[in-house]
């Protein structure tokens, strides 16, 4: 019976990062530009949602 030892998760990453030349920082977290992208993305959906409540409410007065 042959037994395997586990590799701490950290011990992974490492070996994974640098198999990819890069950090194990930005495979966990992604990059800055990664963050503001997702960040601007958020705020047009937040935006959009706001005008479509505005819409919704305006419909509902005329009715």
């Amino acid at each position: 019976m042959i037994l395997k030892v586990a590799q701490p998760p950290e011990e992974g990453n490492k070996k994974i990062a640098e198999v990819l030349d890069t950090s194990v920082d930005y495979l966990i977290f992604g990059s800055f530009a990664d963050k503001a992208s997702e960040a601007l993305h958020d705020a047009d959906n937040i935006r959009y949602l706001k005008r479509l409540k505005r819409c919704q409410l305006k419909t509902k007065m005329h009715c």
